[in-house]
C-alpha cells in the first residue's frame, strides 16, 4: 500500500489534475490523502465531489490555513500505506509513476525510494509548456551506511535531494522516529529528508521522471524574494555539514560537492536581491551581497569548491573573486534573465 499524501490551498485551477494522475496510477494499491488547508476558494468543494467517486480518498478538511508543513504532518498522521508520498496540488504525475519506482527497488523493500522529476515551465495561463527539462539520477542500490550518507550529497548535487514529492519514505521509519516537517518555509523539505537520512540503512534509486515539477513564467523565484533566504541557506548548509561531520565524511569530494552547491544558493541569494519585491537600491544591494560574501559560510565554500559542470565552473570562477561588483552583476543579469518572458533562464539550464 502507497499513500500519496496531497495539501492543498485555494488551488482550484490545479488540483483536479492533480488528484485525477494519483486515481489512474497504473498501481492501484493506494489510499490518497488530501489535505484542503482552510481553502477560501472552490478547492474544497472539487476535492469533495472527488473523494465521494472513489473510496482510495481521504479528504482532511481545516477549518483555517497552517501553512504546507502542517498539511503534511496531518496526512502523515493517519497515513496507512507502507510507504508514503507527496504530490504538491499544482504538479502532476504520470501514470506510471508509482509503478517504475517500486520496479526500481526489485521487492528489497529499500528505506528509501527516490526518483527524478520533470520541470516544466508554462506559460502564465499554465496551457502551454514553454521548457520541458528532465532531471535524474542513475538508477542504483545502496545498502552501506557510508554510501547512504554521501549519497545525501550526490542526490542535492543533482537537483533532487531536497524534495520530498520524488520519494517514498517507509511509513514505519517516519513514525517510529516521530519525523515531522519544520516550519520553515523553502527549506521544510530539505530538513526533512536530513532527519530522515539519519535513519535510512537501504535505498534504491530510479531514472524514472514521471513526476511533473510545474511553475509558470509569472512565477519567478525572484518575485517571491525573502527576506531570510540568505539565512535559510546558510540553515540548509549547517544541517547537510552536521549529517555529513557526525560521521567523519565532510572531507575530500564530498566537502567540495557541498560547497559547490552552496556557492550556486549564495549567488540564488545576490540575485533575489535585485527582485523589486526586496526593494533595495544599487548601493544596498552591493551591501548586500559584500556580507554574503564575507560570510564563514561563503569564505569556506569558496575555498573547497571545484565545479565540474560548465555552470559551476563559472559560478565558482566569479564567486571566487571575493569582488562585490562582479558579482552584483552578474546577479543583475541573471535576475534579468529569470524574470524574462521567454524563459531564457530555464532553456539555458
Amino acid at each position: 500500500m502507497i499513500s500519496i499524501i496531497v495539501p492543498a490551498y485555494n488551488a482550484e485551477k490545479t488540483v483536479k489534475k492533480a488528484v485525477e494522475s494519483a486515481i489512474h496510477q497504473t498501481y492501484k494499491e493506494l489510499e490518497i490523502i488530501i489535505v484542503d488547508d482552510g481553502s477560501k476558494d472552490n478547492t474544497r468543494k472539487i476535492l469533495e465531489q472527488m473523494a465521494g467517486s472513489d473510496t482510495r480518498i481521504k479528504l482532511i478538511k481545516k477549518d483555517q490555513n497552517e501553512g504546507l508543513s502542517a498539511a503534511r504532518n496531518s496526512g502523515m498522521s493517519c497515513a496507512s500505506g507502507d510507504y508514503l508520498t507527496f504530490l504538491d496540488a499544482d504538479d502532476w504525475i504520470d501514470v506510471e509513476h508509482i509503478e517504475k519506482l517500486l520496479e526500481a527497488d526489485k521487492e528489497r523493500h529499500s528505506d528509501l525510494i527516490i526518483g527524478g522529476y520533470t520541470h516544466e515551465t508554462m506559460n502564465e495561463t499554465r496551457t502551454e509548456a514553454i521548457v520541458k527539462r528532465e532531471v535524474k539520477v542513475d538508477a542504483k542500490y545502496i545498502d552501506r551506511r557510508k554510501e547512504i550518507l554521501k549519497s545525501a550529497v550526490y542526490f542535492d548535487s543533482k537537483k533532487v535531494f531536497a524534495y520530498t514529492c520524488i520519494k517514498l519514505y517507509k511509513t514505519n521509519i517516519i513514525n517510529d522516529n516521530n519525523l515531522q516537517f519544520e516550519k520553515c518555509p523553502l527549506i521544510e523539505d530539505f530538513l526533512f529528508n536530513v532527519k530522515y537520512w539519519n535513519y535510512i540503512t537501504s535505498l534504491s534509486s530510479s531514472d524514472n521522471t514521471g513526476y511533473h515539477y510545474v511553475k509558470a513564467t509569472s512565477e519567478a523565484l525572484t518575485q517571491r524574494f525573502l527576506p531570510n533566504y540568505f539565512e535559510l541557506i546558510n540553515v540548509r548548509l549547517d544541517a547537510m555539514r552536521s549529517l555529513l561531520q557526525q560521521n567523519n565524511l565532510y572531507v575530500g569530494n564530498v566537502r567540495t560537492m557541498v560547497a559547490n552547491v552552496h556557492i550556486k544558493h549564495c549567488i540564488a541569494a545576490m540575485v533575489r536581491n535585485n527582485a523589486e519585491a526586496a526593494g533595495f537600491s544599487i548601493k544596498e544591494i552591493y551591501r548586500e551581497n559584500k556580507r554574503i560574501l564575507k560570510h564563514e559560510n561563503s569564505v569556506e565554500a569558496a575555498k573547497y569548491a571545484k565545479g565540474s559542470t560548465i555552470q559551476e565552473r563559472v559560478c565558482n570562477l566569479i564567486f571566487k573573486t571575493k569582488c562585490a561588483s562582479l558579482n552584483s552583476f552578474f546577479a543583475y543579469i541573471v535576475c534579468k534573465m529569470q524574470n524574462s518572458k521567454g524563459a531564457v533562464f530555464d532553456k539555458l539550464k
